[in-house]
């Protein structure tokens, strides 16, 4: 028989991913309750004007996000493991949290993605002219800052990255969400074969969140007791664009 502790302490945790350099913001109950929407203002530019010329008046896009809920649900024996439950359903929860969240942020990407593959199907095998690719293409329609996505598959092949304090960037500066949870399906319905990955470019990630819920439901006849952990959020998209390039290798 052995003895029932807590589980040690994780000294590493995964690093990097969307949550690393997104702007996360807590919630007051109400943005994850009604959703959100709000006036990009960093999207477009200034413009020359010469005389003459009549001056052009931009409509700036709105933004808008849905609320979405993550829940993580564990396990354990009633008799042998009473009140291991919620602490560790919330640990669980809190770890993996930034990958559901990358999964449903890709899928938000990929229903306003424009591919700019120069051959679409074929994968870009210089990976910097890629980068750059996509990083022109937001330079030309945000005045932001923006953020690449990949999987970390798709950012091992990033040549020249920058690392401050744990965060990954481009030579140009632009932050990079290194997200496990970024799945091989892209734009158009386009999926990455195993030695292909997407890379995306947006405007800031916004996230609202709320304080996660825990719901506890034990099963006497069963003799398990269920922890559910379960946390809204509301993430949104700046700049009304995204683009994304397929790569391999």
């Amino acid at each position: 028989m052995r003895m029932t502790i807590d589980a040690p302490a994780n000294s590493q945790t995964a690093v990097g991913g969307l949550l690393s350099v997104a702007n996360t913001v807590d919630s007051s109950g109400l943005e994850t309750f009604y959703g959100v929407q709000y006036l990009s203002v960093l999207s477009g530019h200034s413009r020359v004007w010469i005389e003459g010329e009549e001056k052009v008046f931009d409509k700036l896009p709105t933004v808008e996000g849905d609320k979405f809920t993550l829940y993580r649900g564990i396990e354990t024996s009633l008799l042998m493991q009473s009140g291991v439950g919620e602490p560790e359903v919330l640990r669980a929860f809190t770890a993996s949290a930034g990958y559901g969240i990358e999964q449903h942020l890709q899928k938000l990407m990929n229903d306003e993605a424009v591919d700019i593959t120069p051959t679409p199907g074929t994968p870009v095998t210089n990976i910097k002219a890629a980068v750059g690719l996509l990083e022109q293409y937001a330079a030309d329609r945000y005045a932001g800052l923006p953020l690449l996505h990949g999987n970390k598959l798709a950012v091992e092949l990033i040549p020249e990255l920058r690392d401050r304090d744990g965060k990954l960037f481009t030579v140009n500066g632009t932050p990079i969400a290194n997200g496990a949870g970024y799945g091989p399906e892209g734009p158009g319905d386009l999926t990455a074969d195993p030695a292909e990955a997407w890379l995306y470019i947006t405007g800031q990630i916004n996230i609202w969140q709320e304080s996660v819920e825990v719901i506890e439901g034990p099963s006497l006849k069963e003799n398990r007791d269920r922890h559910l952990a379960e946390g809204t959020y509301v993430a949104t998209i700046d700049g009304g664009f995204t683009a994304a390039i397929l790569i391999g290798f």
